[in-house]
Formats: structure tokens, C-alpha cells, sequence
């Protein structure tokens, strides 16, 4: 192949490796976010929008993220972000669309916080989710998205096998749409990760 560079995500680099083999080439990745890079990331971000409300726990009603990225600093990591953290293993992507979810609008008309909720309902996948379905969930990691015609040309199915099984994950809320490619929805990458490894499914190495 010669020299060059290769840009791409966990799943395509995990693929490659299998597939090719890249032990030789120097492997540059982005480094896992813990629970106090989290606050700061997030207090900048809202730190852009002008003068941002603080956010509380509706679980402990303690200060999350406070209204500017400076006064963040100077604090320790809230546990709320170091859960979130934990939970989406550092990916920031993953951690973002869960923040972003979880924050609430204020019940009082003169309150100016946000909060934050405990926990969302994550989509789940059945024990016995068949394997029609696991291959799709697969290929739209792998590649990084697929539309419907793409999809029934990678899968070893019929095109109505597998449009029946994109139809049935997109009513659980597994698989959503962007941009005209259905990809696995940002809460529900965790359990569908979870559910590729305990079946030996090539994942990616994060």
C-alpha cells in the first residue's frame, strides 16, 4: 500500500487489523476522557452561549457543572460527570449526546438552573436478539453507517431480511437516522457493544 495516513474510527481501525494486519504502523489515538476533562469540556462549550446556569443532581441536588468554565476549574471532578465518564468509557462523543439528554429545564419560571437527571432509559436488547439482527447492528459499526441499499449488499441475507430487521431495531430505538445512513443510536451504543462482545463479535479495541 505504500506509505501513508489512515483517518478512521475504532470500528474500521479494529476491522483493518483483523483483516490486513497493522502491527507495524504507529497508531495515534484520542485519549479517554475522565470526569473532571468532562466539566471542563462542557463548561466551555456552554461557556459559548453566553453566560451559562449552573446545573444540580437530581439525584443528590449537588452543583454538577457550574456557570463558567473558569470557576469549573478550580473545583474537584463532580462524581456525576466521573459516573458518566465510567459509563460511556471516555468516549466524549457518547458522552456528550447523554448530557445533553439528561438536562432538564427548570419546573420554577424564575429559577435559572438547569438539572440534570439520574439516569435515562437506555433502549435494551433482548437476550435472544436473533442473529439477522446482530449482523445488522454489526455492519452499521463497522462501516460507520449504512443506508438501506448498502446494508442488504454487505449482509449475507436477503435485502427484505435485512430491511425487516433495520424496521424492527429502529422501533426499539436501537438504530436512528442521520444524514440519510441509519446508525446505532448514541444511547444505545453501550448495550449493543455489551451484546457483540459476549457473542465473540469483532469490536473495537476502546
Amino acid at each position: 500500500m505504500g506509505k501513508g495516513v489512515i483517518g478512521c474510527d475504532s470500528w474500521t481501525y479494529a476491522f483493518l487489523h483483523r483483516v490486513i494486519g497493522i502491527d507495524g504502523a504507529p497508531v495515534f489515538t484520542l485519549q479517554s476522557m475522565e470526569g473532571e476533562q468532562l466539566a471542563r469540556y462542557f463548561a466551555q462549550i456552554a461557556a459559548h452561549s453566553g453566560q451559562p446556569p449552573p446545573v444540580y443532581s437530581t439525584r443528590t441536588g449537588k452543583q454538577v457543572l457550574f456557570d463558567s468554565a473558569s470557576e469549573q476549574k478550580s473545583k474537584a471532578p463532580n462524581k456525576e460527570l466521573q459516573r458518566l465518564a465510567a459509563h460511556c468509557r471516555g468516549h466524549i462523543g457518547l458522552a456528550w449526546h447523554y448530557w445533553r439528554e439528561r438536562l432538564r429545564e427548570p419546573k420554577a419560571d424564575n429559577e435559572e438552573a438547569l438539572w440534570l437527571v439520574d439516569a435515562l432509559a437506555e433502549a435494551e436488547l433482548a437476550v435472544d436478539t436473533g442473529d439477522i439482527a446482530t449482523l445488522v447492528m454489526h455492519a452499521l459499526l463497522v462501516h460507520g453507517g449504512l443506508d438501506d441499499d448498502s446494508l442488504g449488499e454487505v449482509l449475507p441475507f436477503s435485502h427484505h431480511e435485512a430491511l425487516n430487521a433495520r424496521l424492527a431495531l429502529q422501533r426499539k430505538g436501537i438504530v436512528s437516522s442521520c444524514e440519510g445512513r441509519w446508525q446505532i443510536a448514541p444511547l444505545s451504543y453501550a448495550s449493543v457493544r455489551q451484546l457483540l462482545e459476549s457473542r465473540n463479535y469483532l469490536v473495537d479495541p476502546l
